[in-house]
């Protein structure tokens, strides 16, 4: 579901350690706050299990960007719901939404260079790793060492994914 209800994601604030970043944008999301500056678009997500929120998602793009392509931005599962296929259901759903409704192209994701297991994700998924952070796309918010992984519409199509 797509919700500005900040108690929705309290429960994913809570227990997914992506840093104050995270917290921050969901804030800025619910309408606390405004962010520093604008972007083209932002859609955040919530994986929902009957009336319970498990996981978050989305995707941006700034108006710097190139027009066919977006970020995927926080996908963070809560740890009870983890290795249940969640994340790969919401990143199909999210690839969906990038390809139908927005028309990308590519879709890509930075994360944490030490977190191989995410990498690994990423990869079965059909994420390919292009680079380190500030050589790929240079951001404030991208370290030197962060990992870039890019996924293709065109070549991977999205029977492929997750």
């Amino acid at each position: 579901i797509q919700s500005r209800d900040i108690t929705l994601f309290l429960p994913v604030i809570q227990e997914v350690e992506l840093g104050d970043r995270f917290l921050l944008s969901m804030l800025h999301w619910c309408g606390i706050g405004r962010r520093a500056s604008e972007l083209q678009l932002w859609e955040v997500y919530l994986a929902m299990n009957d009336a319970i929120p498990v996981g978050v998602c989305g995707l941006y793009q700034n108006p710097r960007m190139p027009t066919h392509l977006a970020w995927l931005s926080w996908l963070g599962i809560r740890q009870s719901f983890r290795q249940r296929g969640v994340g790969s259901a919401m990143l199909a759903s999210l690839v969906k939404l990038a390809q139908v409704k927005h028309g990308f192209s590519e879709l890509w994701v930075y994360t944490d260079d030490k977190d191989t297991s995410v990498h690994r994700f990423y990869e079965r998924a059909g994420f390919q790793f292009i680079g380190n952070g500030e050589s790929i796309a240079p951001s404030v918010v991208m370290t030197p060492t962060d990992k870039v992984f890019r996924l293709n519409f065109t070549k991977t199509g999205s029977e492929n994914i997750c």
